[in-house]
């Protein structure tokens, strides 16, 4: 099948300059557009379709021009075949049934139609015409006429006035051609003008469509991209928010693996802690090791539960003391083990599973008191009397020897203190009297005496005159 090539305006041009049928083919995707086309295809068909009183366009159901179309004919339907006159007015329009027989008739019915309207439309003029020379009589029916009624002298003057009226009968007839056809061509032209203003409405209504059908699509892909846009800023604060989850995830499994491993460590720790303590321990022993003022240490092994009375009870029957006083206390942290402390065990005094306490001698105050509740009035007298030579042999010992001068170089100023007073100061001087042996070690003097039963003499001191305790 052979379609007009050109656009949609030149084939309704085409159609009315040739006063064709304009035939129009919607077609589609669909199988049944498929199955229309073939049988238009067909040569039965094609042959007549191909003819001068057919204009024949074929239009996509997808087109500018269908939708345009579809804008004049409301129902459009797909596939259809339309054949429209030349007044625009659809005279045919098949959607069913299109076999080749029956779009035979179909072409056949319209092309009747239309000779018949050509036929109809040529009896028309010829009938007006026919009309109008009827009305103009002939000269031989006139001059019968004037035969018969004047049969008078007069016949030639009537003759030559007949004739004349003839004449302007036939200048009449003329005038009136004339003048009818100077209005069938104004009819003419104001059909063409109107014509030319109906296809430039068309043009421009086409022109408005277009311009519509294009600012929808313009705003359809606004649509689009903005939406496309909406999706992508989705998508992307999608990503960030994963992002940041994982981030958080990742923060918080660190900080469970650096807890899980912290936690381990310290397990550990104390499983070696555990491990290192348990062999010292394991027998239930605890060593302790007793160091003396003297710089000896004697090392005792006990049991965990040994109390402090017991611990005293060992020092005083295992180690030769010099003195028979003593308190004991640890070295480090500096802390004394008083006689509260008697009924505790080594473990709640912490001296597990080793430790270090130091025995220091005290001083027998309680002898010294009673001892001075028997010095009477000559005993004050006599030490009165001898203070002031023990002092001079105390400063004299004190100068060859390098020992301290002690409070028996105080001058007495009070002769009224108590017998407990005066009866320190009588032992400290006679003290000092008794230190005649000295050992000389460094700048460390050692003093001994000759009684090793007075406590206030074993004592030991440093050259700095301070007691080591």
């Amino acid at each position: 099948m052979k379609w007009f090539t050109g656009s949609i305006n030149d084939a309704v041009a085409t159609s009315k300059s040739r006063k064709a049928v304009f035939v129009v083919f919607v077609a589609g995707q669909n199988e049944a557009s498929l199955e229309v086309a073939k049988v238009i295809d067909s040569s039965e068909i094609s042959t007549r379709l191909e003819q001068d009183d057919f204009v024949s366009v074929k239009l996509d159901s997808d087109s500018e021009s269908y939708n345009f179309f579809s804008q004049i004919y409301k129902v459009v339907p797909v596939p259809s075949l339309f054949f429209i006159g030349t007044n625009g007015a659809p005279m045919e329009i098949v959607a069913d049934d299109m076999t080749v027989s029956n779009l035979q008739m179909k072409i056949d019915s319209v092309l009747n139609r239309v000779e018949k309207a050509k036929n109809t439309s040529n009896d028309f003029i010829k009938a007006e015409q026919d009309s109008t020379v009827g009305n103009i009589p002939g000269p031989s029916t006139a001059v019968v006429s004037t035969s018969q009624n004047n049969l008078s002298t007069k016949t030639v003057t009537t003759l030559s006035d007949t004739n004349a009226s003839s004449k302007l009968q036939e200048q009449d007839k003329i005038e009136r051609a004339r003048k009818l056809i100077e209005l069938q061509r104004q009819q003419k032209a104001e059909e063409e003008k109107e014509e030319e203003k109906r296809r430039e409405l068309e043009r421009r209504k086409s022109g408005r469509d277009v311009q519509i059908a294009r600012q929808k699509q313009q705003e359809l892909e606004i649509a689009i991209a903005l939406e496309e846009r909406a999706k992508e800023k989705a998508q992307e604060f999608a990503a960030k928010e994963r992002v940041r989850q994982q981030i958080a995830q990742d923060k918080l499994e660190r900080k469970q693996r650096e807890q899980a491993l912290q936690k381990q460590a310290n397990q550990q720790q104390s499983q070696e802690k555990t491990k290192n303590d348990v062999p010292i321990v394991a027998d239930g022993m605890t060593r302790i090791q007793f160091r003396l003022p003297s710089g000896n240490s004697h090392l005792g092994k006990f049991e965990s539960t040994t109390t402090l009375r017991e611990l005293r009870t060992y020092v005083t029957t295992n180690i030769e003391l010099p003195f028979k006083r003593f308190t004991m206390s640890t070295s480090f942290p500096r802390r004394d083990l008083s006689a509260e402390d008697d009924s505790k065990t080594l473990t709640d005094l912490e001296l597990v599973p080793t430790a270090v306490v130091l025995i220091i001698p005290l001083k027998n105050t309680t002898s010294i008191v009673t001892s001075s509740q028997g010095v009477g009035f000559l005993s004050r007298l006599m030490w009165a009397v001898f203070t002031p030579v023990i002092s001079v042999y105390a400063y004299l010992s004190s100068y060859f020897t390098g020992a301290p001068v002690g409070d028996s170089n105080r001058p007495q100023d009070n002769q009224d203190e108590g017998s407990s007073s005066n009866s320190q100061n009588r032992d400290q001087s006679f003290g000092n009297l008794r230190r005649t042996n000295s050992t000389a070690g460094g700048n460390i003097h050692r003093l001994h005496s000759g009684s090793d039963n007075d406590n206030d003499e074993n004592n030991t001191w440093n050259g700095n005159s301070t007691q080591q305790m």
